[in-house]
């Protein structure tokens, strides 16, 4: 057995980017009202339905609120993220959570014993009470209440029974019925679990045999392959009505607009589509699956099964929707069937000023520090938006990173030294100029830590800048287009998104076929526009953006024969300097070497992209132009600029390489000859002279 440690205030009394957990319900204050009403709602109707702007907390106050609230009154919440395949999610959702896994909760009871430092003959309501007279602050409080991954691959984490009892939402006699519905028949003659229960003995029966062998007997019961909801909800019932005969439950449908958002239908693809839209049109899920779920549903909510004669029944079931504000609209095919949806629905605010308060001041209390009230006000003035919300994600940003940054230590001292509650003052704030400049810490922080090199940052930028609109609110960008940017390594540039995703500074979503990209929260705005600020008065990086841009303009465009609207000489310049930081395809190669030959590059860098162009490139237009000269039509005719250049460079290539030149034809000499004639610089001269002699050559 491991001793207890001490407590190092590792978990703070905010959550930052993240939502609140089941286990955060003690530090999660300002929506006791909003609780309130929204347990009344699902209570009073069968189907409810939640719906907020982006960053309101819906999912802190499911899990924080309403789960351990329904959780206290006898009802069991399975919250259920739909994902890829709604019906099977809400089945393994409900598996995980209406029967006990025996030998998690055994785990979950030795972390506890073990995280509290007791002994196995100890009891569990010994437990209990150390468990209770633990003070918010101390991180075993939330760490014993983790959930913990099942042995069940499929059903990932799962939060114990064991933790629920600990938290008091359940009482002895519903733990033990849990317990009791998936152990096996003679641990009913051995008396029920209670307080006086040695976690020695309890451990021991959840790990035997046959304990296991009940629970994954029971399982394979209950999830029949293929079946649909209403006779899986039939059978469920009818397993546990020995014991769990007042199993009544609430499904909790989460970030329910990814439904509509997921599963579309795109219609067949564009003609000579691009191999990157087959591939995703592939890999989109099924449209069907979302007309499916909905027909499942409103026959699980209509009454489930059927009796013998053909009869439905109620479930003891409700249902609560949650999904954003933009999004309710499309809930026409729940109206159809759910007559008073729109009755039943409940429009979550951002917190008003007096509950912001609370949110910031209560969590810190429990920790024993506080703000003073000059620094508390400005906390609250800064973050007030027209003059009467506060946003829940600004709160928690704020007050985490003022956690960090001096509370933690405060907090630290005050339980050390048995102080009076410290007090932060305006001082920490000023040094972290202001919230906004805690906003901006989000992108540096990331940065700094998540990123391996100034390339990655800058990359990072150049990925940011479109999610602005010119207006300098959030745009929405289709995630393709970001990936897949000239010039640039796609897989790099994946990465980075990825962990911008996980930092919670992009978010991404699926529609139709395609993933669109958005800033999460508008106060990020002013740090990126300071980092690109700072990237354009970098003269090099604003004049390849620049020329980046002109290359664009160029593809897919017919080159042949251009030379005067190619790049400009410093856009050519610009990129010629950077080439080794930029991923060259073949089109871009050949822009690069007219671009070369028609502003006059230099020797050097034309002769670097005419090998570039030979090597990489799949079509090598000097053959063409070769070809087209020997055309009796080109009699007379001289060749241009940029056709002039390409045939130059190609020949003294080969000289410079010690290999055989280029044997020319009588034709091909006359046109070269005569286009260098023609020719206006310094090097006319000299190259007629050379022509004249290989022409010599030849008639020699």
């Amino acid at each position: 057995m491991t001793t207890a440690s001490g407590n190092d205030c590792r978990l703070g009394p905010y959550k930052g980017p993240d939502s609140y957990e089941i286990r955060d319900a003690l530090l999660f204050r300002g929506r006791e009202q909003e609780a309130h009403d929204l347990v009344s709602l699902v209570l009073s109707s069968r189907l409810s339905l939640l719906h907020a702007s982006s960053g309101a907390g819906k999912t802190s106050l499911l899990n924080a609120r309403l789960q351990p609230g329904l959780t206290s009154l006898g009802w069991l919440p399975i919250r259920v993220r739909l994902g890829f395949r709604p019906v099977e999610a809400i089945k393994v959702e409900t598996l995980k959570r209406v029967f006990a896994c025996p030998a998690l909760e055994a785990r979950a009871v030795e972390r506890a014993r073990d995280q509290l430092g007791l002994a196995d003959d100890a009891h569990l309501g010994d437990l209990l009470r150390k468990y209770r007279d633990l003070p918010i602050s101390d991180d075993r409080k939330r760490k014993v209440l983790e959930p913990l991954p099942s042995p069940v691959q499929e059903f990932g984490n799962i939060a114990t029974f064991f933790c629920a009892w600990l938290q008091e939402t359940i009482d002895d006699t519903m733990f033990a019925d849990y317990l009791q519905a998936v152990l096996p028949e003679s641990r009913e003659s051995k008396g029920r679990i209670g307080s006086d229960t040695t976690l020695n003995a309890f451990v021991k029966s959840l790990t035997s045999r046959d304990a296991d062998e009940s629970y994954h007997t029971l399982l394979a019961k209950v999830s029949v392959p293929a079946i649909p909801l209403a006779p899986f909800f039939d059978n469920l019932f009818s397993v546990c009505a020995d014991h769990l005969p007042k199993l009544s439950l609430v499904l909790i449908l989460d970030q329910f607009e990814e439904i509509f958002t997921r599963f579309t239908d795109s219609g067949p693809p564009p003609l000579h589509a691009p191999e990157e839209v087959l591939r995703r049109r592939r890999e989109q899920p099924d449209w069907r699956l979302r007309l499916h779920f909905f027909e499942e549903f409103e026959e699980i909510y209509r009454g489930g099964g059927s009796d013998e004669q053909g009869s439905g029944s109620i479930l003891p079931i409700r249902y609560l929707i949650s999904l954003r504000d933009d999004y309710v609209a499309k809930l026409d095919p729940l109206r159809r069937f759910v007559c008073e949806l729109d009755r039943s629905a409940y429009h979550l605010d951002m917190l008003g000023r007096n509950e912001a308060a609370v949110a910031i001041r209560e969590p810190a209390d429990q920790y024993r520090y506080g703000y003073s009230d000059e620094l508390f006000q400005r906390i609250l003035d800064e973050l007030t938006r027209e003059g009467r919300f506060v946003e829940p994600a600004h709160l928690q940003m704020v007050c985490d990173k003022l956690w960090r940054e001096s509370g933690r230590e405060l907090s630290r001292r005050a339980h050390a030294e048995g102080t009076d509650i410290g007090k932060m003052q305006m001082g920490e704030l000023d040094r972290l100029q202001g919230t906004q400049g805690i906003f901006d810490s989000v992108l540096t922080d990331f940065l700094s830590d998540a990123l391996n090199s100034d390339a990655e940052r800058e990359e990072a930028i150049e990925l940011l800048e479109p999610l602005i609109t010119c207006s300098y609110t959030r745009n929405i960008v289709e995630r393709g287009s970001l990936v897949h940017a000239l010039l640039k390594d796609a897989a790099l540039r994946g990465r980075i998104l990825e962990k911008l995703e996980q930092a919670r500074i992009i978010h991404v979503e699926t529609r139709n076929d395609r993933y669109f990209v958005e800033i999460t929260h508008e106060f990020l705005i002013p740090a990126i526009l300071k980092r690109m600020r700072d990237l354009r008065s970098d003269p090099l990086h604003a004049q390849q953006s620049i020329a980046i841009l002109g290359m664009s303009r160029l593809e897919g465009q017919d080159l042949t024969g251009r030379a005067s609207d190619m790049l400009s000489e410093r856009e050519f310049h610009a990129l010629h300097e950077g080439r080794e930081s930029f991923l060259w395809v073949d089109w871009c190669i050949e822009v690069m070497l007219r671009s070369a030959i028609g502003v006059g590059g230099g020797a050097e860098a034309v002769r670097y992209w005419a090998d570039r162009f030979e090597t990489e490139c799949s079509v090598l237009p000097i053959n063409e132009l070769r070809k087209r000269m020997k055309d009796p039509a080109q009699r007379g005719s001289r060749l241009n600029l940029d056709e002039l250049g390409l045939l130059l460079a190609s020949d003294q290539k080969t000289s410079d390489a010690m290999e055989p030149r280029p044997v020319w034809s009588d034709e091909e000499l006359d046109l070269i000859l005569r286009s260098i004639i023609v020719r206006a610089d310094e090097a006319r001269e000299a190259d007629v002279i050379h022509w004249t002699f290989r022409h010599g050559d030849t008639y020699a």
